[in-house]
Formats: C-alpha cells, sequence, structure tokens
C-alpha cells in the first residue's frame, strides 16, 4: 500500500493567509511546549440538535497515523517536545474529499476555522469547506484545501452537520468543535465520519487505515468502508 499518496495532490488556500497575519505575535514562548504532540483522544466541543437516527457525525483517529504524517523525525538526541514545543511551531491542517457511501448519510457539512485575535471581536472565522447535497439537485462539495496556524489555542476548527432522513422534519443536526494542538487535535489523520451502515454506530477506528488514494480509506482486514467520511491531515511545519 503506497501510503505518502495520501497526502499527495493536496491544493493550497491563499486566502487564509491574510487571517493567519493576524495572529503573529499571538502566542508568547509561554505555554507552547508539547503545542503540537500526538493526541489520540482529543478533548472537544460535541452538540447535537435533534437526535441521529441511527447516529450522526463523529471524528476518529486513525492509528498510527501520526508517524505518518511527521515527515521530519527528530534525532535521537532531540525529544519531540523538544523541537514540536518551539514558539515557531505551526501545524499545516488539510481538508480533504468528502466520500460517500453507498447510502449517503449527509444532506449538508460546513466546516470553519476560527483564527484567535488579540482584541475585538476576539476571532476571525474563515469559511473553510462545504458539502451539500440537497434533494433534487446535484451533490456539491468545495474543493481541498491546506492552511497553517500557530499552536496552540490560536485556532480551532468546527464542522457543523445536517443527516439525511426519510421522516419529513426528522433531520438530525449538531457540530463538532476541536481546538488545534494542545489538548485538540494533534499530529495525524482524522476522519469526521457517519454512522456504519453495518452497526449503526460510529466506525470501529481499530479497524481503519489510509487507502491508496488521496484522501481515502481503507479496512484492515479488506472489507469495504461502508459510512461517509471527510478526511483531515494535521501535520507540523515552521515558520522559518
Amino acid at each position: 500500500m503506497n501510503r505518502r499518496d495520501f497526502v499527495s495532490g493536496l491544493g493550497t488556500l491563499a486566502a487564509a493567509a491574510a487571517t493567519t497575519e493576524a495572529l503573529r505575535g499571538h502566542l508568547s514562548g509561554e505555554g507552547t511546549s508539547g503545542a503540537l504532540v500526538p493526541n489520540a483522544t482529543p478533548v472537544g466541543i460535541i452538540q447535537t440538535t435533534m437526535t441521529p437516527p441511527g447516529g450522526g457525525m463523529t471524528l476518529g483517529h486513525l492509528p498510527r497515523s501520526a508517524g505518518f504524517v511527521n515527515t521530519w523525525v527528530p534525532v535521537e538526541e532531540r525529544t519531540i517536545g523538544d523541537r514540536w514545543g518551539r514558539t515557531n511551531v505551526r501545524a499545516a491542517i488539510s481538508i480533504l474529499g468528502y466520500v460517500p457511501s453507498t447510502s449517503p448519510a449527509f444532506e449538508r457539512i460546513d466546516i470553519t476555522v476560527n483564527f484567535a485575535l488579540n482584541e475585538a471581536p476576539f476571532f476571525a472565522p474563515f469559511y473553510a469547506w462545504q458539502y451539500v447535497d440537497l434533494p433534487g439537485e446535484h451533490a456539491k462539495s468545495s474543493s481541498p484545501l491546506t492552511f497553517t496556524a500557530s499552536v496552540p489555542n490560536a485556532a480551532s476548527i468546527a464542522a457543523s452537520f445536517r443527516m439525511k432522513s426519510t421522516i419529513a422534519g426528522s433531520n438530525a443536526s449538531g457540530s463538532l468543535y476541536y481546538q488545534i494542538g494542545g489538548a485538540g487535535l494533534g499530529p495525524g489523520i482524522y476522519a469526521l465520519a457517519g454512522p456504519s451502515r453495518a452497526t449503526g454506530q460510529a466506525p470501529d477506528w481499530n479497524l481503519i487505515t489510509w487507502g491508496e488514494i488521496a484522501g481515502s480509506l481503507a479496512r484492515e482486514d479488506g472489507g469495504a468502508i461502508d459510512f461517509d467520511y471527510l478526511t483531515l491531515v494535521v501535520s507540523p511545519t515552521h515558520a522559518g
């Protein structure tokens, strides 16, 4: 399996640069140690406005993916904390394409990145990505993109969703909110996913790995993926 192909061909978004510039100087040296470290269980906020039929959107982390995305492994005499904890550490976040299942579960997904500011209004929202599949219309989605942010506490990512339903007025909706870095998203490959068709629950991420095509997932046992998903890649980078 060619793991490197997973992150090939990603687009970049220059529009994010202007907002990111406003963050310069937001972080001092204090509190940056361990700003972007492996974190398989990020702390986030999950809100659901209606009970999803069979489950809503969940965030999954692919086991062992932190080592995969870390393309500049620290040498033995430097710990991860020593290198990643420097004040110029930034995170590169890639949002890849949406992959529907044979029976798509989502009607709409909106991803917003909130960049922290030092003064009112204290955050700058960047409407990063959208997927819409309305009845009677062709499904539409934004292009893949990559943006960077200082870590931690300088940016967060919010994903709001609306599920499809065969019962009028019973569409489940909600949102997931995670900080980038710190107690939030560390380096690795994540998936915003709908429920498994086989179980009606969140996918078992211990059985999932990354696939041959950029942004795709695969099962370790070779079985078919039976849920909708959108992949995210968080990787460390340096400002200079």
